[in-house]
């Protein structure tokens, strides 16, 4: 009965798209994260950058924006956009999935949502065909004209054809009319006075076009997307075709025109001295209404390395590019081949003779990417090579283009250094997309690092001018000769019009001429600059990666006890420590359970509830002052930051009253004070100006601007508009009017407009609190909380009666995209209405939101007396939510039980709407409802708005946990742990001591001043993660407890050298080509004071530390009270070529204590070896056991004991018969994984030495890694293998199917999207029964992609509840596109599992009644449904399980608090 939560999202970008998803006019960046798919957009913003003139320089840059992500419920393989017939002006998405599903997406405006148009799914039909399971090698294509789709598996081709309209002139002319319209739109509104740029009104008008033209469309049309699907074996399309290498489709055709690699022969390096060449490209034109194909160019006799087709854009005509690892061959629209060999190995794997001679660049493309850079006639191609690091890793594959239909290459050209690519570390690119071609941006998504956002363009400069000119006069046929592009005009092939894209241009002429044109409009210096020594990268932004893990492991990195006198709030934390990406690339990954702030200073006070910050001047942004409330004293004082906060004493202020709010007031430059009897406004010297006193308690109060809003004890509400009068003016007037008195004769009225003037001025004070006039209809409402913004939210609000003028517009004065202030407040029956200032009473309220609906629409409020009274809404916030980059408006509501719901509010064509995050962003859960969580609440949780918190806008939350919510500019909101301390009270901070940070107080009244520091942790994710860079691959990460320091494994790649074992060179070796790669290990010891390399250990060249393992091991022979002492054992083997057997070694090394180097206090520590061993195969796993330790050589599994001279004495051995991957012990038991025949348990006695077998597995696995999971006294074992699926596994020798323990008992079985490579067992934290003294564990998983995981052992009674609201949810819910969250846990299962399984079903194993591990991020969408929902739901598990369903959610979220 165990819970699979995936609590850290993938990180890996997997497959990338740019298309025009949401809006025409605008690019979206769509990218797959493994089961994870992001929508972004790129925005402009402006940055200051240091020049290095100590000055900041004002520069444009572009950024990453999220739009929204979804967590779906199957691994996407590949992504393609499409234009449809019922949307010729967006694109649609084209998912396809692992099990042969492929799904088609559009976006839904009205519901801000991703739309599934179909699914169509394939398995079944393949599965008919073939003998095996369908696994991730299918191969999906679109063809770039929209005719069809292709799906290949194997020898299998799946065909998907598109409806075409009945004239694609039609739809070119009605696409042409829209834009039209549009154009012309906008030109009136320029002329009515507005700007040329894009108001947000436009995109919506756009939009609504968009959509009308969709729902014109009836159901029966929508079904018309389509024609049946076929699938055809691939000897229907041509008899030789046969191991299929890749597809692809190719541009500038009328027809879908197919390139299919394959070798005809397989071969491999071995074989080459027989088999060469054996590679084949056909050109295949596809006949979709007959199922057909016809031959149109066959290319034989290809080098067998090629394993990539890239497809050339539509000005090339037609033509691909085939990419191998030693050379480019370019494929023309006639079948003429060309190419260039780029390395010295291209001559003794081909006999292909059309190649270049390049190998003196010697490249190396096989983890390589090569892509159009969008400047006409250039390719980029990025180099994974780490041969050599002072070179660039970018270089650019030239073309020339003949102005006909033929085209070829020119040359392949390194970029130079000052190209600034030395910066650009992209390790294993594996997509590569472009934006628009006017912008130079492309995105790249790699596979061993981070993703990039880069701009390219020329340098300005005077030389490089001089230098195209040249290259331009030299740019001809590739051997260096002049050539006039004009000229080639007049050869071309007449039948070129034929691979033309459009039928309206009879021939290529036009095309090369507007092509010809730009490369000769030589009088505009941007022409000049097109050289490629000129071409300059630049990285605008990046996506974070810390996938693939190869290890991790769990520390305390904050371990100093007091800062600045009082206790550290992040003190022994254990955070996860992994090791992310590799090579150049790699980096250490920090995961942090809560967000860890600096401190700056801290306070000490006596009684203090409430803080807040004053400013003496509202145009600074400086704190000044800081404001405390005492309420049980009924105390307010005011402290002078900057002098040492000193008490501050005024006349006018009283400190013997209870403070609610004290806030700047920023457009008058005055203070604002709320108690609970009364309004006070002070100068910037606590003079009062004005005060309002009231007869019942105020309990409530906000401000904006110089609005200011309250709630009273008895439900009403009231808001004040702080008003300062010009006197002067008036005075003025008086002294003009004096003047005409004296000219005038009609001095009795004059002096009547005197007197009235004098009258008016006595009168008028010169500060007012104005009290405004609210809506009738409150007059009968109880009112307990609000909040105010500027806001367009009522702009498009349309309603019913309203006036409008003759072209049916409403009349408004208020435009669009102008902000108001918008007053909001909650009722007592949970309802959340919305009024402006001058409201002629209209108000407004959002739709059912007292039953926190998904969508919320904003309607006309009317009375209803049928709501029954009944608050659980605490606070509202209506604000801007995000960083310096990008801000959104979100609402977010605190309930009375401590939850936190957000919702997003979206442009939804001509009106706004909210959509509820909560489990599009997974946030994470903090109170319950019906009291079900008490802790929740048990200090007051309050919203407190920092506006500028390091640059966030962000929301900080009080409680007994504090939690803090920040947006970036590539995430949704995240809620996060703020510290491990609780708070009661929290206020903006900002002085020379602390930039825009925070101050808050814990409830021993202790106040701490924080800065977060953003520069170095990423919140885009479900944890804070810092990052720390190594620059090589890291194969192992340990953590010793005792030195408080970190040992990593690297591996560096050196040239191999080839020989046997008495050091003579193995025949067959030739010296004069470039070596192979090999690796040698270090041993690095890192100190977490500030992540610098303290030691280092050196091994031998092809030498690598596989494992490391810190354990605690026996220094006395006294068995009875042993002493033990923490060392560090490493295993290593030593990489060579297959036919020489695998040796290794076992070090065993202490870490001592020594004095640390001056100026240098983190040097306190270094290696100390104490032992070491030579090893008959590779050391391939350690672990200790009851004070030992095993080491894991070859096929021998061998137990050794510390003597008391340190050497080290082999006490018990095991014979297996493959070699070990995974070897976990608990107390005396031993598990055992290795790489063909599943797990073992053995049992490890000391007296005698033995090892006893206990139980294994009958199945066949691969073992990935296991470990030991503890729950109720059971002992159960987790296996995660190859084929990325976890298996649950019990001992029990007391059940009549084990055979008396001998057999392992397979309890549940689940499968994975990824690869897991690590497994460690942790103790689990259960929040409601904290006291509990029996030990329970849980499994912490990593995976490939960057994804965490927790296997939760979980109680009867929750695993009920649970698996009531999976089936639920599974059959009842929608799923994104229409995947099933059963079958991609449980179906399609390996062939090796067959025996293991029953047929019948998947949850009866080996005749054993089972039950599936439960999904937790499944069950959790049950918390984003509306309240009567969630209610009705629960009532099916249970009566009155309402309550007991969110304990279990809490428990499962806190189940690692341990940690902190």
């Amino acid at each position: 009965m165990d819970l699979y939560h995936q609590f850290i999202d993938p990180t890996k970008v997997s497959n990338s798209l740019t298309c025009n998803f949401i809006d025409p006019q605008i690019e979206n960046l769509i990218l797959s994260k493994g089961t994870l798919l992001q929508i972004f957009q790129v925005i402009s913003v402006n940055e200051t950058n240091d020049n290095g003139n100590k000055s900041l320089v004002a520069t444009k840059a572009k950024r990453l924006k999220l739009i929204v992500e979804y967590r779906l419920d199957g691994l996407i393989l590949d992504l393609h956009k499409i234009k449809t017939v019922d949307s010729p002006t967006l694109d649609n998405i084209i998912v396809c999935f692992k099990t042969a599903k492929v799904s088609l997406l559009r976006w839904d405006h009205l519901n801000f949502k991703i739309d599934t148009v179909s699914l169509h799914f394939y398995e079944p039909y393949f599965q008919k065909l073939m003998l095996d399971s369908l696994d991730d090698s299918t191969i999906f294509k679109v063809d770039p004209n929209g005719y069809c789709a292709c799906l290949v598996y194997k020898d299998l081709f799946c065909f998907l054809p598109f409806k075409q309209g009945d004239e694609e002139d039609d739809q070119e002319e009605n696409e042409e009319d829209l834009y039209a319209e549009e154009s012309n739109r906008k030109k009136r509104k320029t002329n009515n006075g507005k700007s040329d740029g894009k108001s947000e009104g436009e995109i919506e008008d756009r939009n609504e076009e968009i959509n009308n033209n969709k729902t014109n469309n009836s159901h029966n049309e929508l079904k018309q997307l389509f024609d049946p699907s076929f699938i055809l074996t691939a000897s229907k399309l041509d008899p030789s075709i046969k191991n299929i290498i890749n597809i692809e489709f190719l541009n500038s055709y009328h027809e879908p025109i197919l390139a299919i690699l394959f070798q005809e022969e397989l071969t491999w390096t071995g074989t080459l001295p027989i088999k060469k060449d054996t590679t084949r490209l056909l050109v295949l034109s596809l006949d979709l209404k007959n199922a057909s194909s016809t031959v149109i160019i066959d290319v034989k006799n290809l080098p067998y390395d090629l394993d990539k087709i890239l497809p050339l854009p539509d000005h090339f005509n037609g033509g691909c590019l085939l990419v191998g690892s030693n050379e480019i061959i370019h494929v023309n629209p006639m079948g003429s081949t060309s190419g260039i060999g780029i390395n010295s190995f291209y001559k003794d794997c081909s006999k292909f003779k059309n190649l270049k001679d390049q190998s003196s660049l010697n490249l190396k493309l096989e983890n390589c990417f090569v892509s159009y850079l969008g400047d006409m006639d250039k390719f980029l191609i990025i180099n994974n090579s780490d041969d050599d690091d002072s070179q660039s890793p970018f270089y650019v594959l030239k073309f020339n283009l003949n102005a006909g239909s033929m085209s070829n290459f020119l040359q392949i050209e390194q970029l130079p250094s000052h190209a600034n690519t030395q910066d650009l570390v992209l390790t294993r690119p594996i997509c590569i997309n472009k934006f628009n071609e006017d912008d130079h941006l492309f995105f790249v998504g790699c596979d061993g690092g981070d993703s990039m956002l880069i701009s390219w363009d020329y340098k300005n400069t005077e030389d490089s001018a001089n230098g195209q000119i040249q290259e331009l006069e030299n740019e001809g046929n590739g051997n260096g000769e002049s050539e006039d592009v004009t000229n080639n005009l007049e050869d071309e092939d007449e039948d070129a019009y034929l691979y033309s894209d459009d039928e309206s241009k009879p021939s290529n002429k036009l095309k090369t001429q507007s092509i010809d044109d730009k490369q000769k409009n030589s009088n505009g210096k941007k022409s000049l600059k097109k050289s490629i020594q000129n071409l300059v990268f630049t990285k605008q932004d990046h996506l974070i990666n810390c996938g693939p893990i190869t290890s991790f492991t769990m520390a305390k990195i904050s371990t100093e006890k007091k800062f600045f006198g009082l206790i550290n709030p992040n003190l022994n934390e254990e955070c996860i420590i992994a090791s992310s990406c590799y090579d150049k690339s790699s980096k250490i990954s920090i995961l942090q359970p809560s967000l860890k702030p600096i401190v700056k200073s801290s306070l000490k006070f006596s009684n203090v509830n409430r803080i807040w910050t004053i400013r003496k001047d509202s145009k600074s942004n400086k704190s000044d002052y800081l404001v405390t409330t005492n309420f049980d004293n009924y105390k307010t004082e005011i402290f002078s930051i900057n002098d040492n906060y000193k008490n501050v004493y005024t006349v006018d202020f009283n400190v013997n009253e209870i403070t609610i709010l004290m806030k700047n007031i920023t457009k008058n430059n005055k203070i604002l004070q709320i108690t609970t009897t009364s309004i006070k406004v002070y100068d910037n010297k606590f003079h009062i100006l004005v005060s309002l006193k009231f007869d019942n308690e105020i309990i409530y109060g906000y401000n904006l601007d110089n609005f200011v809003m309250i709630t009273l004890q008895n439900g009403d509400v009231e808001i004040f508009e702080f008003i300062e009068h010009d006197l002067a003016k008036l005075s003025k007037d008086i002294k003009i009017l004096e003047e005409d008195f004296n000219k005038d004769k009609r001095k009795k009225q004059k002096k009547a407009q005197i007197e009235t003037k004098k009258q008016e001025l006595k009168s008028t004070a010169r500060y007012e609190l104005l009290k405004l006039e609210l809506p009738s209809i409150l007059s009968d409402i109880i009112i307990t909380t609000g909040c105010i913004i500027n806001s367009t939210l009522l702009n498009n609000v349309k309603i019913a009666g309203v006036k409008k003028d003759l072209n049916g517009i409403e009349k408004n004065n208020t435009t669009l995209d102008e902000k108001v202030p918008l007053f909001f407040l909650v009722t007592v029956d949970n309802r959340i209405i919305i009024f402006q200032k001058n409201h002629d009473e209209k108000i407004f309220q959002l739709s059912e939101i007292e039953k926190l609906n998904e969508l919320i629409n904003i309607e006309q409020m009317f009375s209803n007396p049928d709501l029954i009274p009944d608050p659980k809404i605490k606070q509202i916030l209506v604000c801007d939510l995000g960083d310096q980059y990008d801000a959104e408006e979100y609402l977010t509501i605190l309930t009375v039980g401590g939850e936190i719901i957000i919702y997003k509010i979206f442009n939804a064509f001509s009106e706004k709407k909210l959509i509820k995050i909560n489990d599009l962003s997974n946030l994470l859960l903090t109170g319950a409802p019906d009291n079900a969580y008490p802790n929740g609440t048990k200090i007051e949780r309050k919203l407190i708005y920092l506006e500028n918190l390091n640059g966030f806008k962000s929301i900080m939350i009080t409680g007994l946990r504090t939690f803090i919510i920040i947006k970036t500019s590539k995430s949704l909101p995240k809620i996060f742990r703020f510290t491990k301390l609780n708070s009661v009270s929290i206020a903006s901070f900002n002085n020379l001591s602390a930039s825009n940070g925070l101050i808050y107080i814990d409830d021993n009244k202790n106040a701490r001043v924080v800065e977060i520091d953003s520069s170095k942790e990423d919140y885009t994710n479900n944890l804070p993660i810092r990052q720390l860079p190594i620059g090589e691959t890291i194969k192992t990460v340990t953590y010793h407890v005792t030195s408080n320091t970190f040992i990593v494994s690297i591996v560096k790649k050196i040239p191999y050298n080839c020989v046997d074992e008495d050091g003579n060179k193995v025949g067959g070796s030739n010296d004069l080509q470039p070596p192979a790669n090999s690796y040698k290990g270090y041993i690095k010891l890192i100190s977490p004071m500030n992540w610098s390399v303290i030691d280092q250990i050196e091994l031998e060249d092809n030498e690598v530390a596989l494992n490391i393992k810190s354990a605690f091991l026996d220094i006395s022979k006294n068995h009875q009270n042993p002493l033990k002492k923490e060392f560090l054992i490493i295993g290593c083997g030593i990489y060579r070529m297959e036919d020489l057997a695998a040796n290794g070694s076992f070090k065993l090394f202490d870490i001592i204590s020594i004095i640390p180097e001056p100026g240098k206090p983190e040097t306190n520590h270094k290696f100390k070896e104490i032992f070491q061993d030579q090893t008959k195969g590779a050391v391939t796993t350690i672990c200790d056991i009851s004070g030992r330790f095993l080491t894991a050589q070859g096929q021998k599994i061998i137990i050794r004991d510390l003597q008391d001279d340190n050497t080290v004495l082999p006490v018990a051995f095991y014979d297996c018969s493959v070699y070990v991957s995974e070897s976990k012990s608990f107390e005396d038991l031993l598990l055992l994984g290795d790489s063909m025949k599943s797990v073992w348990l053995l049992g490890f006695d000391a007296e005698p030495y033995r090892m006893i077998m206990l139980g294994k597995d009958n199945c066949k696995l691969d073992v990935s890694c296991a470990d030991f999971i503890i729950y109720d006294k059971q002992l159960y074992i987790l296996v995660a293998d190859h084929d990325n699926i976890l298996h649950l596994l019990q001992y029990d020798p007391e059940h009549p199917g084990s055979q008396l323990g001998q057999k392992l008992l397979r309890k549940a079985i689940f499968k994975l999207n990824s690869k897991t490579t690590c497994i460690k067992r942790l103790l689990k934290f259960e929040e409601f029964n904290q006291f509990n003294k029996d030990n329970k564990f849980q499994c912490l998983g990593s995976n490939a992609d960057g994804s965490f995981f927790k296997i939760v052992p979980i109680s009867e009674s929750t695993y009920r509840r649970f698996y009531v609201l999976q089936q639920q949810i599974i059959d009842k819910e929608f799923h994104i596109a229409g995947l099933n969250p059963r079958l991609n846990r449980f179906d399609n299962l390996p062939s090796n599992l067959n025996g293991c399984l029953n047929a019948n079903s998947s949850s009866v194993i080996n005749g054993i009644s089972s039950r599936p591990i439960l999904e937790f991020d499944l069950i959790k969408k049950f918390l984003n449904f509306n309240e009567d929902r969630r209610r009705m739901i629960s009532g099916k598990v249970g009566k009155n399980s309402y309550s007991d369903i969110y304990r279990d959610f809490i428990e499962i979220e806190h189940s690692l608090d341990y940690t902190s």
